[in-house]
C-alpha cells in the first residue's frame, strides 16, 4: 500500500473534482451545481447523467459564476456557484443525457425536474426555454418559463404571477407522460396542473439526446440557474413541499433515500479497531472514515448509478475531503480485519487483497470528488464478484495524526449482469 501515497504524490495528479455528493431518491437521480466544466461537460453533483455543451455555448454566451460576481442575491447566506446563461441560437444550449438505467431508446416518460432559478425584472418579454424534446431541435420547447408574466407555457401558456422576478425560486416539473399530466410546483407549492406534451430520450451511449436551454426558433431568453437535477421518480407533493425553497446545498441535499453498495469501517471507534490518535468521525457525514483535520466527520465514500457490469454507470464519491488535494479510489477483494480494519495513516485501511487503483481525483473547494470511469472495467470485475472500495486521500497541512494522509470508511458492491 505504501506504492499508492507514491502514485498520489507523483502520479497523474491532474484532474477536476464533481461537487459535493448526496442522497438522492432513486439511483437515476443526477444533479448539477455548476461547479464547473471538464471538457465539453457540466461536472456532475450526482449521478451518472450528462449535460454537454453544444455550439460552445459555455465560456461564450454562458459562464459559470458565483452569486457575488453575478451581483445577486446569495442563496441562505450562501456565495452559491451558479450558471449565467444568455439567449441561444438554434446550434447553442445542452444536450441532456439521464442514462436512467430502467430505460433505454426513447427513454423516461415519468420523471421529475427540479430547477433552481433567478430571472431579472428587467430580463423584457423573452421566453427562456429549460427542456426541449426534440433531439434535434427543430420544434418549439416543450416547457418554457416566461419571466415577462412571471407564468409558464407548457401546452398552453399557465398562469401569472406564480413566482417573483428579482429573487431566487425553485422551480419542479412533475411529468407524467402516460398519464398525461405535468405538475409545476414553486418553492414547495403547486401552482399549475397542465397536459403532459412529451416524454424526453434517455441520452443512451450514441443515442438522441434532449435539450437544456435550447430551442428551434430562438425562445432562449437570460437567466441564472443554481441547482439542476432530474430523477426518474415521481415526487409526490409531499415530497416536493418537503425539497421547499432554493438551497445552496443543492436539491436532494439531504432527501430520504440511500446509496448504493454497503459502507463498513466506520471510523467512530466503535469498531474493534480505534482510529489511530484519538480521532474518530463525528458521524455528522454518516458512515465515514476517520476525522481529519478539516473535517470532523471524515470523509464519507458512497456510490451510484448501478452496480451492472453492463450498464457500466457507477460512480464512487467522497465528501469530506480536503480541499484542492488528490484522493486515489482504489479496490480489493477482502474487508481487512472482517471489516473493522487496520491503523493506516490518520484513518483505517478497511479494503486490501488484490489491491486495483482505480483513479485519481482531487477534490474541489467544498471537499468533494468522484470517479468519472468504468469502474468495472477498470477493476476488472465479472458479474458475480464482491468487491471492496476506498478512498486514500492527502491531508498534507491539518493533519491530526502527522502522517499526511487518511482514508474513508470501506464500501462493499456486489456487481450483478
Amino acid at each position: 500500500m505504501r506504492t499508492l501515497l507514491s502514485f498520489l504524490v507523483l502520479g497523474g495528479l491532474s484532474s477536476l473534482a464533481a461537487a459535493q455528493t448526496v442522497p438522492a431518491p432513486t439511483a437515476d437521480t443526477s444533479e448539477w451545481r455548476f461547479t464547473g466544466n471538464t471538457g465539453l461537460m457540466v461536472d456532475m453533483a450526482h449521478g451518472v447523467g450528462e449535460l454537454e455543451d453544444v455550439g460552445t455555448t459555455l465560456g461564450t454566451v454562458d459562464q459559470l459564476t458565483t452569486c457575488s460576481a453575478a451581483g445577486l442575491p446569495l442563496i441562505n447566506g450562501t456565495d452559491a456557484s451558479l450558471l449565467s446563461f444568455g439567449a441561444h441560437s438554434a446550434s447553442e444550449g445542452y444536450y441532456l443525457r439521464p442514462k436512467m438505467s430502467a430505460w433505454v431508446g426513447d427513454g423516461p416518460q415519468q420523471i421529475t425536474w427540479v430547477f433552481d432559478l433567478y430571472f431579472d425584472s428587467a430580463v423584457g418579454d423573452d421566453w427562456v426555454a429549460l427542456w426541449n424534446g426534440s433531439a434535434t431541435n427543430t420544434n418549439y420547447s416543450d416547457f418554457y418559463c416566461t419571466p415577462s408574466s412571471q407564468g409558464f407555457y407548457v401546452t398552453t401558456y399557465e398562469g401569472a404571477g406564480t413566482y417573483s422576478l428579482d429573487s431566487w425560486f425553485r422551480l419542479v416539473l412533475v411529468a407524467d407522460y402516460p398519464g398525461n399530466q405535468y405538475d409545476i410546483y414553486v418553492d414547495g407549492v403547486l401552482v399549475h396542473t397542465a397536459l403532459a406534451s412529451d416524454y424526453m430520450w434517455n441520452g443512451d451511449a450514441g443515442a438522441e439526446s434532449s435539450w437544456f436551454l435550447a430551442d428551434c426558433c430562438g425562445y432562449t431568453g437570460s437567466g441564472y440557474i443554481a441547482n439542476l437535477a432530474i430523477t426518474d421518480a415521481l415526487l409526490s407533493a409531499t415530497d416536493v413541499a418537503a425539497l421547499g425553497g432554493v438551497s445552496a446545498d443543492g436539491v436532494f441535499s439531504p432527501h430520504p433515500g440511500g446509496g448504493l453498495g454497503t459502507a463498513y469501517c466506520a471510523g467512530d471507534d466503535m469498531g474493534a479497531t480505534l482510529c489511530p490518535c484519538g480521532n474518530p468521525s463525528d458521524s455528522s457525514l454518516g458512515i465515514a472514515g476517520c476525522a481529519n483535520g478539516v473535517s470532523a466527520g471524515g470523509c464519507s465514500l458512497t456510490a451510484s448509478g448501478s452496480a451492472s457490469v453492463t450498464a457500466a454507470n457507477l460512480v464512487l464519491s467522497g465528501e469530506g475531503l480536503v480541499p484542492n488535494q488528490p484522493g486515489l479510489y482504489f479496490q480489493g477483494n477482502n474487508a481487512i480485519s472482517g471489516g473493522d480494519g487496520v491503523s493506516f495513516g490518520d484513518g483505517l485501511r478497511c479494503a486490501g487483497g488484490a489491491v486495483i487503483r482505480l483513479e485519481v481525483r482531487f477534490a474541489d473547494s467544498s471537499g468533494a470528488s468522484s470517479t468519472t470511469i468504468d469502474i468495472a472495467s477498470k477493476g476488472g470485475v465479472i458479474v458475480g464478484d464482491v468487491k471492496r472500495c476506498q478512498l486514500w486521500y492527502r491531508d498534507p497541512n491539518s493533519t491530526p495524526c502527522g502522517a499526511g494522509f487518511n482514508l474513508s470508511n470501506g464500501l462493499e458492491i456486489p456487481w450483478s449482469a
